[in-house]
């Protein structure tokens, strides 16, 4: 029997976008594995947020949760959430987050001040609750496909890398 780990994201804008197009090519790839992993909601004000569900998500948005406050995610019951909303927001939205008992994945950066990025430590570590920050793009399928031509030598010796 699998267990459905239901997941919200908030923000459906340019960073929602790169981790929707990640979770559904997850979600493909590992079809039918014991944890069954689903998108079950989105959280943003943004009236143009409908818009974009059918384009991001692949969800209709008549149907599939779009609310205006991490409260209203929060009330759903999610198992875990990806905060991929504006920088300045980062504090208060993972922070409400992590208080619930809700595991986040922070994408970068973390936070915008020093004080921010210690609410949200000291919020993890009080609640003991998971937080992961996104740094890389190691499996992004462009970027492996960098890293199998670099290592093919298709291109020739690497000198140096710009990000």
């Amino acid at each position: 029997m699998s267990k459905q780990i239901g997941v919200g994201v908030i923000s459906l804008g340019w960073m929602g976008r790169l981790h929707a197009r990640s979770y559904r090519a997850l979600a493909e790839r590992y079809q039918g594995l014991e944890a069954d992993v689903q998108l079950v909601a989105a959280c943003d004000p943004d009236p143009a947020a409908r818009i974009r569900c059918a384009e991001l998500l692949g969800k209709d948005p008549e149907t599939f949760p779009i609310v205006g406050s991490v409260r209203e995610l929060i009330e759903l019951g999610l198992g875990a959430a990806f905060v991929t909303s504006p920088d300045d927001t980062h504090s208060q939205v993972t922070a409400e987050l992590l208080e619930a008992g809700i595991p986040v994945y922070l994408e970068k950066p973390m936070a915008t001040t020093l004080e921010s990025a210690t609410r949200i430590l000291t919020t993890a570590y009080e609640t003991k609750t998971r937080l992961h920050i996104g740094h890389n793009t190691r499996h992004t399928p462009f970027i492996q496909q960098m890293r199998d031509l670099i290592l093919e030598g298709a291109i020739g010796e690497v000198k140096t890398i710009w990000c």
